[in-house]
């Protein structure tokens, strides 16, 4: 067991060669194959050296060798990137203090599908909590591809180029970015513990030369062939002559003179495309609270109005509504009836009406309980509308309205020494109903 283990760096080193000697430049002509370059090794060493290496960082995990396992641990890593070493060595790294790198393996093992079953993936995710909180995600974006950039003085790899995240500990960072062409490009940020911070390394890139096509060539005109023609007559002259031979006589006017000179303005669309007035009549429901009590009483309304306006309306209804029940249990009944005249301002869909109120409201007693038949105590007030109307094509459409009044009086029903109802002067109403436009 001791030689095994003796040779298990020779024989991790041996396996390894062919990688570390594949990712050197190869100088050698394109057509010539060099002698001295090893084959790419084959899926079986790089499963036995992988193999290796995680034993290796284990026994050295043992020993207390912290740095000896992490350098075993990632060149397995970089070798088989797989997701259940990466969470066994970031739950490792968050176990000896270190969380920037426990984060960024515990994340790649979690969307690796890191866990045989749902207590290790927990674990995994409790990890992520627990170190999430101790660093910050540094997001850098730069206008540049083939620039060597710098964090904190520490280099980042090239393959990352100046566009990439990596975590941090959190803090202020100097990160720089150094390119052959265009020099240095810097930016500082304050990176916050369970956050993440963006930072733009921007370089000023020479502008693109204009393209310009050149202007084509253009070849003279021939010169033309002059022929001599003889001067015309006027055209005045001719005219003259003609209507004088046929006995013509015109009268000439300048534009200013005639009266039909000048072309007629056209009428205006708003003056030719007026929209005529429209009105619309309705019926539907409409419950009422206040009819001498608060108890909701049921009833029907027949509505009308005129469009003045485009917001301008006005609306007449006449309505009436019955309590459903008795009054506090006793055989008392009550209803409304009346008419309102509305002066509405329309927006849109919605409307607001300054309201009339003309009405009634009745009180019946029961004949062979009380000795007293009906009261009926004219009501007049006055109040407001809010509602919408709603279009249901060219000839229909919807009404809801909601309407508060203030009564000239209110109303009380007393039974003997008991007051029954001793209701304000106010009434409350909703209404639906279906228009017909016309």
């Amino acid at each position: 067991m001791p030689r095994a283990q003796s040779l298990a760096p020779l024989l991790c080193l041996s396996l390894l060669a062919p990688v570390a000697y594949a990712d050197e430049p190869d100088t050698a002509p394109p057509d010539a194959a060099s002698p001295a370059e090893p084959p790419p090794p084959s899926p079986e060493a790089v499963t036995k050296a992988w193999k290796v290496l995680v034993e290796l960082g284990d026994a050295a995990r043992a020993r207390g060798q912290v740095d000896e396992a992490v350098k075993a641990y990632r060149r397995a890593y970089d070798l088989h990137p797989d997701p259940e070493l990466a969470a066994r060595v970031g739950l490792y790294l968050l176990q000896i203090d270190r969380p920037v790198s426990a984060t960024a393996l515990l994340i790649e093992a979690l969307e690796g599908g890191a866990g045989k079953d749902a207590k290790d993936k927990e674990r995994i995710m409790r990890g992520i909590l627990a170190v999430r909180a101790r660093v910050c995600l540094l997001h850098v974006a730069g206008n540049l591809q083939d620039a060597a950039v710098t964090v904190n003085g520490d280099p980042v790899s090239r393959k990352l180029g100046a566009f990439f995240r990596m975590f941090e500990v959190p803090g202020r960072l100097v990160i720089v970015g150094q390119s052959k062409e265009h020099g240095e490009a810097r930016d500082v940020v304050n990176c916050p513990a369970g956050g993440e911070v963006y930072a733009n390394l921007r370089w000023k890139l020479p502008e693109p030369a204009p393209n310009v096509e050149p202007a084509p060539k253009v070849e003279p005109a021939p010169a033309p062939a002059v022929v001599p023609v003889a001067p015309p007559v006027p055209l005045a002259a001719t005219k003259a002559k003609a209507e004088s031979a046929l006995g013509v006589y015109v009268e000439r006017y300048t534009k200013q003179e005639d009266p039909y000179g000048y072309e007629e303005q056209p009428a205006k669309p708003s003056d030719a495309e007026k929209k005529p007035m429209r009105g619309f009549v309705g019926v539907g429901p409409v419950v009422v609270f206040g009819a001498a009590t608060w108890a909701p009483a049921v009833g029907a309304s027949i509505t009308g109005g005129l469009r003045l306006h485009e917001h301008v309306s006005v609306e007449l209804e006449g309505r009436a509504a019955w309590l459903a029940g008795g009054v506090k249990g006793e055989a008392i009944t009550t209803m409304t009836a009346g008419g309102v005249l509305g002066l509405c301002a329309n927006w849109r869909y919605f409307l607001g009406c300054g309201l009339g109120h003309l009405g009634v409201i009745a009180v019946n007693w029961d004949e062979t309980k009380y000795e007293r038949g009906s009261d009926v105590f004219f009501s007049p007030g006055f109040g407001g509308r809010l509602g919408a109307r709603l279009d249901l094509g060219s000839s229909w459409g919807l009404q809801v309205a909601g309407d508060v009044l203030g009564l000239s009086r209110g109303t009380r029903i007393v039974v003997g020494q008991t007051v029954l109802v001793e209701q304000p002067a106010v009434m409350i109403s909703t209404s639906l109903a279906l228009l017909r436009k016309f």
